[in-house]
Protein backbone atom coordinates (compact mmCIF):
# COMPACT_ATOMS: atom_id res chain seq x y z
CA UNK A 1 0.00 0.00 0.00
CA UNK A 2 2.49 2.48 0.77
CA UNK A 3 4.15 1.32 -2.12
CA UNK A 4 1.47 1.95 -4.41
CA UNK A 5 1.18 5.43 -2.55
CA UNK A 6 4.74 5.87 -3.21
CA UNK A 7 4.66 5.09 -7.16
CA UNK A 8 1.32 7.46 -7.00
CA UNK A 9 3.32 10.37 -5.78
CA UNK A 10 5.98 9.70 -8.15
CA UNK A 11 3.70 9.39 -10.74
CA UNK A 12 1.85 12.74 -10.02
CA UNK A 13 5.51 14.34 -9.65
CA UNK A 14 6.86 12.80 -12.76
CA UNK A 15 3.23 14.03 -14.71
CA UNK A 16 3.56 17.61 -13.32
CA UNK A 17 6.82 17.87 -14.02
CA UNK A 18 5.83 16.90 -17.61
CA UNK A 19 3.08 18.92 -17.69
CA UNK A 20 5.52 21.87 -16.22
CA UNK A 21 7.91 21.29 -18.93
CA UNK A 22 4.99 21.44 -22.22
CA UNK A 23 3.97 24.43 -20.55
CA UNK A 24 6.79 25.96 -20.27
CA UNK A 25 8.04 25.00 -23.88
CA UNK A 26 4.65 26.37 -24.74
CA UNK A 27 5.25 29.50 -23.23
CA UNK A 28 8.71 30.32 -24.09
CA UNK A 29 7.32 29.51 -28.01
CA UNK A 30 4.40 32.08 -27.44
CA UNK A 31 6.68 34.53 -25.85
CA UNK A 32 9.81 34.03 -29.15
CA UNK A 33 6.70 34.62 -31.03
CA UNK A 34 5.75 37.24 -29.20
CA UNK A 35 9.23 38.78 -29.47
CA UNK A 36 9.19 38.58 -32.57
CA UNK A 37 5.69 40.38 -33.41
CA UNK A 38 7.07 42.92 -31.21
CA UNK A 39 10.20 43.72 -33.27
CA UNK A 40 8.34 43.39 -36.66
CA UNK A 41 6.23 45.95 -34.54
CA UNK A 42 9.20 47.91 -33.65
CA UNK A 43 10.33 47.75 -37.24
CA UNK A 44 7.14 48.74 -38.67
CA UNK A 45 6.88 51.73 -36.40
CA UNK A 46 10.12 52.11 -36.64
CA UNK A 47 10.02 52.89 -40.08
CA UNK A 48 7.07 54.22 -40.24
CA UNK A 49 8.39 57.00 -37.42
CA UNK A 50 11.29 57.91 -39.88
CA UNK A 51 8.94 58.35 -43.17
CA UNK A 52 7.02 60.96 -41.29
CA UNK A 53 9.89 62.33 -39.67
CA UNK A 54 10.64 62.59 -43.20
CA UNK A 55 7.59 64.07 -44.78
CA UNK A 56 7.67 66.58 -41.66
CA UNK A 57 11.29 67.61 -42.13
CA UNK A 58 10.19 67.92 -45.95
CA UNK A 59 7.19 70.04 -45.41
CA UNK A 60 8.93 72.32 -42.84
CA UNK A 61 11.61 72.61 -45.50
CA UNK A 62 8.71 73.60 -48.27
CA UNK A 63 6.92 75.74 -45.12
CA UNK A 64 10.41 77.59 -44.63
CA UNK A 65 10.85 78.10 -48.37
CA UNK A 66 7.43 79.80 -48.93
CA UNK A 67 7.60 81.55 -45.92
CA UNK A 68 11.01 83.17 -47.28
CA UNK A 69 9.53 83.40 -50.49
CA UNK A 70 6.75 84.99 -49.36
CA UNK A 71 9.25 87.66 -47.31
CA UNK A 72 11.15 88.16 -50.75
CA UNK A 73 7.85 88.67 -52.29
CA UNK A 74 6.62 91.36 -49.87
CA UNK A 75 9.88 93.04 -50.16
CA UNK A 76 9.67 92.87 -53.72
CA UNK A 77 6.12 94.28 -53.89
CA UNK A 78 7.55 97.00 -51.42
CA UNK A 79 10.02 98.19 -54.27
CA UNK A 80 7.94 97.67 -57.02
CA UNK A 81 5.39 100.23 -54.94
CA UNK A 82 7.99 102.67 -54.56
CA UNK A 83 9.63 102.37 -57.96
CA UNK A 84 6.09 102.68 -59.35
CA UNK A 85 5.77 106.21 -57.18
CA UNK A 86 9.26 107.25 -58.10
CA UNK A 87 8.17 106.25 -61.76
CA UNK A 88 4.45 108.23 -61.34
CA UNK A 89 6.43 111.43 -59.73
CA UNK A 90 8.40 111.60 -62.44
CA UNK A 91 6.03 111.29 -65.02
CA UNK A 92 3.95 113.95 -63.52
CA UNK A 93 7.24 115.91 -63.94
CA UNK A 94 7.62 115.44 -67.50
CA UNK A 95 3.90 115.62 -67.83
CA UNK A 96 4.13 119.34 -66.49
CA UNK A 97 7.70 119.67 -68.28
CA UNK A 98 5.28 118.94 -71.49
CA UNK A 99 2.59 121.62 -70.75
CA UNK A 100 4.73 124.25 -69.81
CA UNK A 101 7.18 123.28 -73.09
CA UNK A 102 3.89 123.25 -75.08
CA UNK A 103 2.91 126.79 -73.78
CA UNK A 104 6.61 128.30 -74.42
CA UNK A 105 6.12 126.54 -77.66
CA UNK A 106 2.85 127.83 -78.42
CA UNK A 107 3.73 131.57 -77.48
CA UNK A 108 6.69 131.37 -79.53
CA UNK A 109 4.76 130.46 -82.06
CA UNK A 110 2.00 132.97 -81.93
CA UNK A 111 4.97 135.30 -81.02
CA UNK A 112 6.71 134.36 -84.37
CA UNK A 113 3.25 134.62 -85.87
CA UNK A 114 2.86 138.29 -84.99
CA UNK A 115 6.08 139.42 -85.51
CA UNK A 116 5.62 137.93 -89.46
CA UNK A 117 2.77 139.92 -90.03
CA UNK A 118 4.42 142.97 -88.50
CA UNK A 119 6.80 142.53 -91.02
CA UNK A 120 4.55 141.71 -93.48
CA UNK A 121 3.12 145.10 -92.61
CA UNK A 122 5.60 147.20 -92.64
CA UNK A 123 6.66 145.66 -95.69
CA UNK A 124 3.76 146.29 -97.70
CA UNK A 125 3.41 150.24 -96.50
CA UNK A 126 6.95 150.27 -97.36
CA UNK A 127 6.76 149.39 -101.17
CA UNK A 128 3.37 151.04 -101.95
CA UNK A 129 5.26 153.93 -100.99
CA UNK A 130 8.06 153.37 -103.25
CA UNK A 131 7.53 151.54 -106.09
CA UNK A 132 3.76 152.10 -105.82
CA UNK A 133 0.98 148.89 -106.13
CA UNK A 134 1.79 147.45 -109.00
CA UNK A 135 1.38 144.96 -110.74
CA UNK A 136 5.94 145.08 -110.88
CA UNK A 137 7.47 144.00 -114.27
CA UNK A 138 11.00 143.94 -114.29
CA UNK A 139 13.08 143.05 -117.16
CA UNK A 140 16.56 140.63 -116.58
CA UNK A 141 18.67 141.49 -119.37
CA UNK A 142 20.73 138.70 -119.93
CA UNK A 143 24.31 138.17 -122.44
CA UNK A 144 25.35 134.33 -123.56
CA UNK A 145 28.95 133.72 -124.15
CA UNK A 146 28.49 132.26 -127.98
CA UNK A 147 31.84 132.90 -128.86
CA UNK A 148 30.55 134.25 -131.88
CA UNK A 149 32.09 137.81 -131.41
CA UNK A 150 28.77 139.18 -131.08
CA UNK A 151 26.01 140.56 -128.62
CA UNK A 152 24.46 137.65 -128.04
CA UNK A 153 21.48 138.09 -125.24
CA UNK A 154 18.26 139.14 -124.54
CA UNK A 155 16.13 139.97 -122.00
CA UNK A 156 13.46 138.15 -119.51
CA UNK A 157 10.01 139.91 -118.53
CA UNK A 158 9.04 139.05 -115.08
CA UNK A 159 6.15 140.12 -113.06
CA UNK A 160 5.87 140.23 -109.22
CA UNK A 161 3.56 138.19 -107.03
CA UNK A 162 0.69 140.47 -105.94
CA UNK A 163 1.52 142.59 -103.09
CA UNK A 164 -1.40 141.60 -100.54
CA UNK A 165 -0.15 138.20 -101.00
CA UNK A 166 3.85 138.61 -100.40
CA UNK A 167 4.48 142.08 -99.30
CA UNK A 168 7.63 141.29 -97.85
CA UNK A 169 9.15 139.04 -100.38
CA UNK A 170 8.15 141.77 -103.41
CA UNK A 171 9.33 144.73 -101.30
CA UNK A 172 12.62 143.25 -100.59
CA UNK A 173 13.37 142.24 -104.27
CA UNK A 174 12.57 145.73 -105.96
CA UNK A 175 14.46 147.17 -103.07
CA UNK A 176 17.47 144.36 -103.91
CA UNK A 177 16.63 145.83 -107.92
CA UNK A 178 16.60 149.30 -107.30
CA UNK A 179 19.65 149.18 -105.51
CA UNK A 180 21.18 147.48 -108.59
CA UNK A 181 22.74 144.46 -106.49
CA UNK A 182 22.47 142.30 -108.72
CA UNK A 183 24.20 143.03 -111.36
CA UNK A 184 26.74 141.50 -112.67
CA UNK A 185 25.60 137.76 -110.97
CA UNK A 186 25.31 135.37 -113.63
CA UNK A 187 22.87 132.22 -114.19
CA UNK A 188 25.45 129.92 -113.26
CA UNK A 189 23.79 126.55 -112.83
CA UNK A 190 21.16 124.28 -114.33
CA UNK A 191 19.94 121.87 -111.78
CA UNK A 192 17.65 120.47 -114.23
CA UNK A 193 14.51 121.97 -112.09
CA UNK A 194 15.51 125.05 -111.83
CA UNK A 195 18.28 127.73 -113.26
CA UNK A 196 19.88 129.25 -110.75
CA UNK A 197 21.49 133.19 -110.19
CA UNK A 198 23.85 133.91 -107.91
CA UNK A 199 27.16 135.85 -107.42
CA UNK A 200 29.16 133.52 -109.49
CA UNK A 201 31.94 135.05 -112.11
CA UNK A 202 31.14 135.31 -115.93
CA UNK A 203 33.00 136.49 -119.29
CA UNK A 204 32.07 139.97 -118.58
CA UNK A 205 33.48 139.62 -115.15
CA UNK A 206 36.64 140.84 -115.68
CA UNK A 207 38.59 142.37 -112.77
CA UNK A 208 34.84 142.41 -111.34
CA UNK A 209 34.61 139.94 -108.62
CA UNK A 210 30.01 139.75 -107.74
CA UNK A 211 29.71 139.86 -104.19
CA UNK A 212 26.79 139.52 -101.58
CA UNK A 213 28.27 142.47 -99.56
CA UNK A 214 26.53 144.83 -100.73
CA UNK A 215 22.95 142.88 -99.96
CA UNK A 216 24.77 142.46 -96.19
CA UNK A 217 25.73 146.24 -95.50
CA UNK A 218 22.57 147.41 -97.07
CA UNK A 219 20.64 144.72 -94.60
CA UNK A 220 18.85 143.36 -97.82
CA UNK A 221 21.12 139.63 -98.03
CA UNK A 222 18.22 137.26 -96.67
CA UNK A 223 14.32 137.62 -96.61
CA UNK A 224 13.29 137.70 -92.60
CA UNK A 225 11.35 134.98 -92.51
CA UNK A 226 10.19 132.01 -95.35
CA UNK A 227 7.39 134.07 -96.41
CA UNK A 228 4.82 131.84 -98.65
CA UNK A 229 1.52 132.09 -99.91
CA UNK A 230 -0.43 128.81 -101.49
CA UNK A 231 -2.04 131.26 -104.30
CA UNK A 232 1.63 131.66 -105.66
CA UNK A 233 2.77 128.31 -105.83
CA UNK A 234 6.31 127.37 -107.35
CA UNK A 235 4.65 126.31 -111.32
CA UNK A 236 6.74 126.14 -114.39
CA UNK A 237 8.42 130.21 -114.97
CA UNK A 238 8.19 131.15 -111.29
CA UNK A 239 10.95 132.39 -109.36
CA UNK A 240 11.49 131.66 -106.12
CA UNK A 241 14.47 132.95 -103.78
CA UNK A 242 17.22 130.07 -102.94
CA UNK A 243 18.39 128.87 -99.58
CA UNK A 244 17.03 129.01 -96.09
CA UNK A 245 16.23 132.22 -95.26
CA UNK A 246 15.52 132.74 -99.24
CA UNK A 247 18.26 135.19 -100.83
CA UNK A 248 19.71 136.80 -102.29
CA UNK A 249 20.28 133.94 -104.83
CA UNK A 250 16.98 133.11 -106.79
CA UNK A 251 15.93 130.58 -109.44
CA UNK A 252 13.76 129.78 -112.34
CA UNK A 253 11.20 126.86 -112.09
CA UNK A 254 12.24 124.94 -115.12
CA UNK A 255 8.85 122.80 -114.52
CA UNK A 256 6.11 122.24 -111.85
CA UNK A 257 8.40 122.09 -108.42
CA UNK A 258 4.88 122.39 -105.74
CA UNK A 259 5.84 119.43 -104.20
CA UNK A 260 9.70 119.72 -103.81
CA UNK A 261 9.82 123.97 -102.65
CA UNK A 262 6.73 124.40 -101.65
CA UNK A 263 5.52 123.52 -97.82
CA UNK A 264 7.02 120.46 -96.66
CA UNK A 265 9.81 120.89 -99.70
CA UNK A 266 13.39 120.46 -99.06
CA UNK A 267 13.27 118.38 -95.71
CA UNK A 268 11.45 121.05 -93.88
CA UNK A 269 11.00 119.05 -90.38
CA UNK A 270 11.11 121.40 -87.69
CA UNK A 271 8.19 123.80 -89.36
CA UNK A 272 6.29 121.69 -91.82
CA UNK A 273 4.56 124.61 -93.24
CA UNK A 274 8.18 126.26 -94.38
CA UNK A 275 8.41 126.80 -98.01
CA UNK A 276 11.13 128.12 -100.62
CA UNK A 277 9.54 131.64 -101.07
CA UNK A 278 7.80 131.98 -104.63
CA UNK A 279 7.61 135.67 -105.56
CA UNK A 280 7.55 136.45 -109.35
CA UNK A 281 6.81 134.55 -112.64
CA UNK A 282 8.24 134.61 -116.36
CA UNK A 283 5.16 137.04 -118.39
CA UNK A 284 7.89 137.24 -121.32
CA UNK A 285 11.25 135.41 -122.71
CA UNK A 286 10.69 131.99 -122.13
CA UNK A 287 12.53 131.06 -125.09
CA UNK A 288 16.18 132.42 -123.13
CA UNK A 289 14.24 130.26 -120.02
CA UNK A 290 14.38 126.97 -122.05
CA UNK A 291 18.01 128.28 -123.58
CA UNK A 292 19.65 128.22 -120.11
CA UNK A 293 17.80 125.03 -119.26
CA UNK A 294 19.31 123.44 -122.35
CA UNK A 295 23.30 124.39 -121.58
CA UNK A 296 25.59 121.82 -120.84
CA UNK A 297 26.89 121.91 -117.36
CA UNK A 298 30.19 120.57 -115.37
CA UNK A 299 30.63 117.34 -114.04
CA UNK A 300 29.51 116.70 -110.62
CA UNK A 301 26.66 116.92 -108.57
CA UNK A 302 25.94 120.54 -108.23
CA UNK A 303 25.39 121.11 -112.01
CA UNK A 304 27.21 124.22 -112.72
CA UNK A 305 27.11 125.67 -115.92
CA UNK A 306 29.92 125.56 -118.17
CA UNK A 307 29.42 128.73 -119.87
CA UNK A 308 27.53 130.71 -117.28
CA UNK A 309 25.46 133.43 -118.35
CA UNK A 310 25.99 136.85 -117.39
CA UNK A 311 23.00 139.29 -115.72
CA UNK A 312 24.44 142.63 -117.19
CA UNK A 313 21.08 144.22 -115.38
CA UNK A 314 17.72 144.09 -113.95
CA UNK A 315 15.14 147.11 -114.24
CA UNK A 316 12.24 148.02 -112.84
CA UNK A 317 9.80 149.02 -115.56
CA UNK A 318 7.67 152.27 -116.15
CA UNK A 319 3.78 151.44 -116.22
Amino acid sequence: MFSFVILMVFVLAAGYSLVSYHDRKMMKTQLAEQDATMRELEIDLSMKFDTKVKELTEENTLLQRKLSGEKDLKILNQNLKDEKKSLDKRLKGAIEELKTSRTQKDMLSKSKETMHKNIQRMSREAALGKFGKGPHRLEINLRFDSHLGRNDGGAITIEMAPIDDLPHAVHWFLEQVDRKFYDGFSFHRNAGHVVQAGAIVNFLSGDHKPSENGFRNAGYHSLLFQEYSDNFPHKKYTLGFAGRPGGPSFYINTSDNTKIHGPGGQGSYDDPTEADTCFAKVVDGFDLVDRMHKLQVQEGRYKSLKDNVAITSIRLLKK
